[in-house]
Parts: structure tokens; C-alpha cells; sequence
């Protein structure tokens, strides 16, 4: 594996990028890149934190690019793999005078968003392993999932 993947520089180009795509804040322990026996990169110990959104830390996270567009130059992801995901999702408390959301709107906003990842990658599959997800309405935690 090249020593530059794991260089400050690089380190602190990724961060950037990754955090401003987040809109918080990225960190990670190390990357690793492997080209056989399927081209992929591995995100150790990565954490995350978005204010008034979302929290938490990842134990590695396993990016596979799609390879028909590695060979021509471009890069889309095929698959993602999240091991030991453990997240808190944070839904933000309404004004006073608008009353929480339902679980149906709850839903509702989630299938939004799941829909508008099959828009931007239809193919990609993403699997999560030992994962846990809370959800909050502000401080107070509504329910969590886990052994995803």
C-alpha cells in the first residue's frame, strides 16, 4: 500500500472534503487501499458529528468503487460496507406552536431521503453490520435500533 494514502496531507485534504460534504465535522483514524482482489479503501475508526443532526463513530468503513468507471478514469461507488455503526440521529424539536412530528412523517422524511440516494447511486448497495442507530427529538431520546 502507498505511505502517502496515510500522509498528513492527504489526511487533512480527506478531512476537509469529507466535513464539508457532511456539514460538521469527519475524523479517521487511518485508510487503507487495496487493489486486489477487488479495488476498495478502508475507513478505520471514523467519527462524525454534524450539529443538530447526527453523531457517532463507525468501526471501518469499506468503500468499493464501481469498476467499469475506475477503468475509464471516473469514480462511483457499487458498495459500502459500515461495521459496528453506532449512531444518534438527532430530529429537531419543532417550534412551540408546531406540534412533533408522527411516525409517519418520521417515515416519510427517511424515505425522502433514501429515495434521493437511489436517484444519485441506483446501484449502490450498502450493508451494515453490528450497527445501532438512537433517535432523538432534541435531548430526549425516542427509541434505538439495534444489531443492525
Amino acid at each position: 500500500m502507498p505511505r502517502w494514502i496515510n500522509g498528513e496531507a492527504v489526511k487533512a485534504g480527506i478531512l476537509a472534503r469529507a466535513s464539508r460534504a457532511a456539514g460538521g465535522t469527519v475524523r479517521y483514524e487511518r485508510l487503507d487501499l487495496s487493489f486486489f482482489p477487488r479495488p476498495r479503501i478502508v475507513v478505520h475508526r471514523l467519527e462524525l458529528a454534524i450539529p443538530h443532526r447526527a453523531a457517532g463513530a463507525v468501526e471501518s468503513l469499506t468503500l468499493y468503487p464501481a469498476l467499469f468507471p475506475l477503468v475509464r478514469g471516473g469514480y462511483h461507488l457499487a458498495k459500502v460496507r459500515a461495521d459496528a455503526p453506532d449512531l444518534v440521529v438527532e430530529i429537531l424539536r419543532p417550534a412551540k406552536e408546531e406540534k412533533p412530528p408522527s411516525l409517519a412523517e418520521i417515515r416519510e422524511r427517511i424515505a425522502g431521503l433514501l429515495s434521493a440516494l437511489a436517484v444519485e447511486a441506483p446501484e449502490m448497495v450498502f450493508e451494515v453490520h453490528r450497527g445501532r442507530v438512537a433517535l432523538s427529538l432534541g435531548p430526549r431520546p425516542l427509541c434505538a435500533l439495534r444489531e443492525i
